[in-house]
């Protein structure tokens, strides 16, 4: 591996990094790599003293070896990574929130039943999957459970 000279220093730092998706969605595919593959190379253009060594992903987290000058701190470096590829990649992927736009709505009545139908789904649905039976059922058996002690 090689020393890197700068005016007053020479260093060899280099990191290991893994950055996660948010609630670990599976998100990357080949295009969105290929976009954020693209994105790694513009910052490395304004930052020169960055480094990608290897990068690679899986479909919830992508994984950098890079090399990082110690006038920077590692933090640093991660905030400009997420600053530059986060937004864009939301953006660009058609990920859209479910209330994004509240003019779409008609009326507060519709706005309210959209609300309600999503927390409906929020409580009734991905709660029931996760614990693989309707909510009061786990509530019943947990109540058992705690009479029990």
């Amino acid at each position: 591996m090689p020393l890197i000279k700068l005016s007053h220093c020479i260093y060899q730092c280099d990191y290991h990094l893994i950055l996660v998706t948010k609630y670990w969605k599976k998100i990357f595919n080949k295009g969105f790599f290929s976009y954020f593959d693209i994105k790694l190379k513009e910052i490395t253009s304004h930052y020169s003293l960055i480094n990608f060594k290897k990068v690679n992903h899986d479909r919830d987290h992508v994984h950098f070896s890079i090399s990082i000058p110690p006038t920077m701190r590692i933090g640093k470096v991660v905030g400009i990574i997420k600053q530059n590829t986060a937004k864009k990649l939301v953006k660009n992927s058609h990920f859209k929130l479910e209330f994004e736009n509240f003019n779409r709505f008609d009326s507060i009545g519709e706005t309210i039943a959209c609300i309600y139908d999503r927390i409906n789904y929020y409580k009734n649905m991905r709660i029931q999957t996760a614990l693989k039976m309707p909510p009061s059922i786990y509530r019943r058996k947990l109540l058992t459970n705690l009479r029990k002690y």
